[in-house]
């Protein structure tokens, strides 16, 4: 379940929402800003919970203690805006903005990356395998397994303690 949320406030307050009710993981979207990202990350860390999914640039994000990086498209932004002053990791216009990056430029954001223990999944089977000979089988391997992970990860896990002694306000 996904919900938008508009401040800080309620990014903070949908996060401890979701531990609340359980969850093993906080899933974000990249038309969070930096502040939203932030306020997500410092509940989840209180109480043990990865923040992973799409963020508009890794190298900023990773400054926030971001340390689960879903995609490619969030480096190339990162690459292609260091500071992270453009909405290019927002909206790429239909252009592959991998393609746009020289690959000498990756090093110094995989090196950061190291640096802070982030993770990538790069999810390049869906992108990348469908002219392969094998695509085919691969995407049909690769969707069983996932329709395996979201019935495991369908099941919650036991609630964390931490914010139920909490009082919630609306």
């Amino acid at each position: 379940n996904t919900q938008a949320v508009g401040t800080v406030e309620e990014a903070r307050a949908y996060a401890r929402s979701l531990v609340i009710g359980g969850v093993d993981a906080i899933n974000v979207s990249n038309n969070m800003t930096d502040e939203q990202l932030s306020a997500i990350i410092q509940v989840a860390n209180e109480v043990g919970v990865p923040v992973f999914g799409h963020t508009q640039n890794i190298r900023k994000a990773v400054e926030l203690g971001y340390k689960f990086q879903e995609h490619m498209i969030t480096m190339a932004a990162a690459v292609l805006d260091p500071e992270g002053k453009t909405t290019i990791g927002l909206e790429s216009g239909g252009v592959d903005l991998e393609a746009l990056v020289d690959p000498k430029n990756f090093p110094p954001l995989i090196d950061h990356m190291v640096k802070h223990g982030v993770y990538v999944n790069p999810t390049l089977v869906a992108q990348w395998s469908a002219e392969a000979p094998s695509g085919p089988a691969l995407l049909r391997e690769t969707t069983q397994l996932a329709s395996d992970l979201r019935t495991a990860a369908a099941r919650p896990r036991q609630g964390n303690d931490r914010y139920r002694k909490t009082k919630r306000t609306r």
